[in-house]
């Protein structure tokens, strides 16, 4: 399996519309993929929305968007959609199976970039330590790739409100089971919280 991490910007106070359109064009199968998540940034950067797609490989993904309804994907917002970008992914060998279901009121999604070569061990001291990590809170799940300059490094947290997200942190940094330590080759990280879509099979 792999999964592609979709970035759509659009103008200002255009969420509704652009989150409408998607939620559309999936229930009418016009989407390319099978949809894992979709969530609306609400910290980080504003106006724009994640969508997460999931395929069995890269061959089923190049088809599916050579198929004959790829040109109505993805849903026409000309002039509101000011940009999108993907990353292609594959999931951590440790993740959990990503189930449709109810897990936090809001997600976590963290964007590390390392140099390249390195992501292959940064796997290795995760999953030597990410068992003690979930006992405090829920990992939907972990990805990585190379975007052709860095190796990138996703991973997702859900929460059912910021006390909880509080606890976890603190509980793992202060306990010393949290985080493993790949800073010799870490580069640049960012952020983001984002609330799930309606439509979201993960909410």
């Amino acid at each position: 399996m792999i999964v592609e991490m979709e970035f759509i910007e659009y103008r200002p106070r255009a969420g509704k519309v652009v989150a409408d359109a998607y939620g559309a064009a999936i229930s009418e199968g016009r989407a390319p993929g099978t949809l894992v998540g979709f969530w609306s940034v609400d910290v980080g950067l504003l106006n724009s929305a994640v969508a997460l797609w999931s395929y069995d490989d890269t061959e089923q993904r190049e088809v599916a968007h050579r198929s004959a309804d790829a040109p109505a994907w993805p849903p026409a917002l000309d002039g509101v959609v000011i940009s999108t970008n993907s990353l292609l992914l594959a999931p951590a060998r440790f993740n959990d199976p990503l189930t449709p279901g109810a897990y936090g009121a809001f997600y976590e999604i963290r964007i590390y970039d390392y140099e390249t070569g390195s992501v292959a061990t940064v796997i290795d001291r995760w999953a030597d330590m990410v068992e003690g990590r979930t006992q405090l809170s829920r990992l939907t799940g972990c990805f990585a790739g190379n975007n052709g300059v860095v190796d990138k490094w996703v991973h997702i947290w859900p929460y059912a409100d910021g006390a909880e997200r509080d606890f976890a942190r603190t509980a793992a940094a202060t306990t010393g089971i949290w985080p493993p330590e790949t800073g010799e080759w870490l580069l640049h990280q960012e952020n983001m919280i984002v609330i799930p879509a309606a439509f979201s099979p993960l909410h």
